[in-house]
């Protein structure tokens, strides 16, 4: 079966499953129908397509097939397939039925009898013309999210959403036109160079080696990695150690670390991960349709060899590639094409001293739990902590293979509202299945300098989004920061206790979750104000909320919860110390991924603060419509 004929089938199977509860209807035999079929036919209003079968399933397939394929000749007709990096080019009918989700398509039972059935689809014309319309928007839309992450350096989210535009546009016939920096680029060709550009503006250097004696790979190598001189937020690889792939790697605030069995002898052997396609499947069934059928698009410059020499650590180091007259031409020309601006790094505020014996203090501690962690021997640092922070820094050390990702880390002591914190850890889990994250550590010391908590730290950007907020005292800034580490380590460990203690009794909690089959609807009062076509959502009690939690997390071999790109108000008027914090939540697990926006109105008037509003929505809500909809008490 070809390309051209997969695709049609997919829609059209697509289509016929969402329809299906009509296949039971009685069996029209009325004169009248066939009169109206016949009206549709000769009306231009509608494309049409007639199916014959045995069955009534296998004519209603035929007529979605039909359809597709008239649909795809009148709308294709003086289009060309573009092909752009790659041997595959998708064909007319293919590009078009690929997008044309024919769900409101209606069917008529013109003919039945005992081994013969003809079934009449059709769809008006302004239907179609609409949903192409809306796919246009969602390649743009999918763009503008890339390049607004690209400049933030989170090149992994950029990589993902710029590849899922340029899977949907080419399988669109016609040109999609981006404005680009006041300039009309074709969208195929565009995605095209600037995904390639951005692979190769990725720049990696050595930062160290360490030795592991004892270890199934004992040489850790790690590696600096920057996008325009700036340290890449996130980014995911595989690499290739002594020939075998290690797979699910992720750079972290501009490190990576590899570990080897023997240090390669002349390059190390990366593949950036750019296609998510699992993950686009799932985010949405066009992009499910377009990667079923046909080849994905592939980009040649993820491939990465660093070149290196030296096969024992002291001698071991990235050697800078020769580059040819013609190379050096073509870095310089994607250096033109590359983002005009990229997110300058933010300013920190400064932070209250910690007195030199306290900090020295810290420190100490610090090295002794990296230690505990290197060599595995927990109950050692027992001492070092509270029974609950002990209690909490178990389950943490429990949760997977939990190993030190650097062998000398730089530590860091600030001054944190009531604690004095250390930062940080950096450490790499292996969940049970092979999945590996990498985590940062931070320790929370009270006022004896025992550990009263650990936590896993936010990506810099976030934390950076909440310090900006120059107008708060600095102890707020620190209690909303705490308060999303404690946050999403709840998750990663599983904390159904915590979980709910940080939820009020009457808390209201908007669930949303992917649901290709949704129907759209409107906004209305009952609380489900913001559902869209391809997402359920849902409003729960908090008993409901942490029952779903219970029958879900032990079916989840791993859960991680990324935030960036927050915003923050508080409540004006009355209430101060209530907090509206609107934060964009990556959600990965074993089984469910998706990406959206995490609001929660945050009461820190007690010691203990509690969620009294907690919303999930696919795009950014603003925050002010939010505020307004739900009072404080």
């Amino acid at each position: 079966m070809n390309v051209r004929h997969l695709m049609t089938l997919l829609l059209c199977v697509t289509s016929y499953t969402l329809l299906s509860p009509a296949l039971h209807a009685a069996k029209p035999e009325d004169d009248g129908l066939r009169k109206r079929a016949e009206a549709i036919k000769g009306n231009s209003r509608y494309y049409h397509g007639i199916g014959y079968g045995e069955t009534l399933e296998e004519a209603d397939r035929r007529s979605l097939d039909d359809l597709c394929g008239k649909i795809s000749l009148s709308y294709a007709q003086g289009t060309k397939t573009h092909d752009t990096q790659d041997s595959e080019s998708f064909s007319t009918q293919g590009s078009i039925s690929t997008f044309v989700t024919l769900s409101n398509t209606e069917r008529l039972e013109v003919v039945s009898g005992p081994d013969k059935w003809e079934v009449l689809r059709y769809v008006d014309r302004s239907q179609v013309e609409s949903d192409m319309a809306m796919r246009v928007e969602k390649i743009r839309t999918l763009v503008d999210q890339g390049r607004a992450l690209e400049k933030r350096v989170e090149i992994a989210s950029a990589l993902k959403y710029l590849n899922w535009a340029y899977a949907l546009s080419r399988a669109y016939t016609k040109p999609v036109m981006l404005d680009i920096d006041g300039m009309n680029h074709d969208a195929k060709t565009w995605l095209d160079s600037h995904i390639s550009t951005m692979l190769n503006t990725l720049r990696i250097s050595l930062d160290n080696v360490e030795e592991r004696p004892g270890e199934l790979d004992p040489y850790l190598v790690n590696l600096s990695v920057t996008y325009l001189d700036q340290p890449v937020a996130d980014l995911d690889y595989s690499y290739m150690n002594n020939g075998t792939r290690i797979r699910d790697q992720h750079v972290k605030n501009g490190r990576a670390s590899l570990a080897f069995e023997k240090l390669p002898a002349e390059n190390i052997e990366l593949s950036v991960y750019y296609r998510y396609d699992q993950e686009g499947s799932q985010y949405d069934p066009e992009l499910a349709a377009v990667y079923n059928a046909g080849k994905k698009p592939v980009f040649s410059k993820s491939e990465i060899k660093v070149p290196c020499k030296g096969s024992a650590p002291d001698k071991f180091q990235i050697r800078e590639p020769k580059v040819s007259r013609q190379e050096k031409e073509m870095a310089e020309k994607d250096a033109l094409l590359a983002p005009a601006s990229v997110t300058a790094p933010r300013k920190r505020v400064e932070t209250q001293d910690v007195p030199q014996t306290r900090g020295y203090a810290v420190i100490e501690a610090m090295e002794k739990l990296w230690q505990a962690i290197e060599t595995h021997q927990y109950a050692s640092v027992r001492p070092l902590f509270t029974p609950d922070g002990y209690a909490l820094f178990s389950r943490m050390m429990q949760s997977g293979k939990v190993k030190n990702a650097k062998k000398s880390p730089q530590w860091k002591v600030e001054m944190a509202g009531e604690y004095v914190v250390g930062k940080s850890i950096p450490v790499t889990i292996k969940y049970n299945g092979g999945h590996t994250v990498a985590e940062e550590i931070v320790c929370r010391f009270n006022a004896e300098d025992k550990i009263e908590s650990v936590a896993y730290a936010l990506s810099r950007r976030a934390e950076d989004d909440i310090f900006r907020q120059n107008s708060w005292e600095l102890p707020a800034r620190y209690a909303i920061l705490q308060f999303m580490e404690d946050y999403q380590t709840a998750y990663a460990l599983k904390r159904l206790d915590y979980i709910s203690s940080i939820f009020s009794d009457d808390a209201v909690i908007i669930h949303g979750s992917r649901n290709p089959s949704a129907s759209s609807k409107t906004k209305d009062d009952s609380g489900n104000y913001f559902l869209t076509d391809s997402f359920t959502f849902t409003r729960e009690t908090k008993d409901e909320f942490i029952e779903r939690l219970k029958r879900q997390f032990p079916q989840k071999k791993y859960i991680k919860l990324t935030f960036e790109d927050n915003e923050i108000r508080e409540q004006s008027g009355l209430y101060s110390n209530i907090f509206w914090i609107e934060i964009k939540q990556f959600y990965s697990s074993s089984d469910y991924n998706d990406a959206g926006y995490l609001t929660l109105m945050i009461d820190m008037r007690e010691a203990n603060p509690t969620i009294k509003v907690r919303t999930w929505a696919p795009g950014k809500i603003p925050l002010p419509d939010l505020m307004k909809r739900y009072t404080v008490e």
